[in-house]
């Protein structure tokens, strides 16, 4: 999982979602961070806006993954299973014809997990391109942004070391802006007012 390092994020992939490493649809509509008090509405709806254009291609022809694991791996396995078991199942034409599907059809699972991966990173870069856009105007604000993946890759562990499923995440984080400053001075109508800037290191 992304290291947040206990700073205001928002999650794309589920921090918490068990099963499949895969959601079929996904929709950029998290709420603003609470810490993230200087940003405005107006920033937060942007910003929020151009994420979920790219977030939304994520896993983009996993339907067609769901159909092969269900309609056709299912049964293949199924059908492994009895013929280790009952007779009718071990003749030899049953299990020539379980090998001469199986094989291809293993072969077409990994193709198109691949082609799903390949798209996700690419959209994992038009991600972090928004992210990089918006970023001076978050630091007027006093936040950096961040765009974190994990598990992205189509070579990637199935267990983690510390007993967790090793399923892709990916989060947006919002440190402070180094060299950021917020302080409040007097005006002579209204009392106190604020003002925000960047001090010299």
């Amino acid at each position: 999982m992304v290291s947040v390092e206990g700073m205001p994020h928002v999650w794309i992939s589920n921090k918490m979602f068990c099963g499949t490493s895969f959601q079929i649809e996904r929709r950029f509509d998290e709420p603003k961070p609470d810490e993230l008090i200087s940003v405005d509405t107006t920033l937060w709806q942007n910003f929020s806006s151009e994420i979920d254009q790219h977030v939304s291609k994520l896993n983009a022809g996993m339907r067609s993954m769901v159909t092969i694991n269900y309609v056709i791996i299912l049964p293949i396995f199924i059908f492994l299973i009895l013929s280790l078991f009952f007779a009718p199942f071990k003749d030899v034409l049953g299990g020539l014809l379980l090998y001469i599907c199986g094989i291809p059809i293993l072969v077409l699972v990994h193709l198109v997990r691949y082609r799903i991966i390949s798209k996700n990173q690419k959209v994992d870069e038009e991600i972090k391109s928004v992210c990089t856009t918006f970023e001076p105007k978050f630091q007027l604000k006093g936040y950096s942004i961040e765009y974190r993946t994990m598990h992205t890759q189509f070579c990637r562990p199935i267990w983690k070391v510390e007993g967790k499923w090793a399923i892709p995440s990916r989060a947006i984080i919002f440190p402070p802006a180094p060299g950021f400053q917020e302080s409040q001075t007097v005006d002579d109508k209204n009392g106190f007012t604020d003002e925000v800037g960047f001090i010299d290191r």
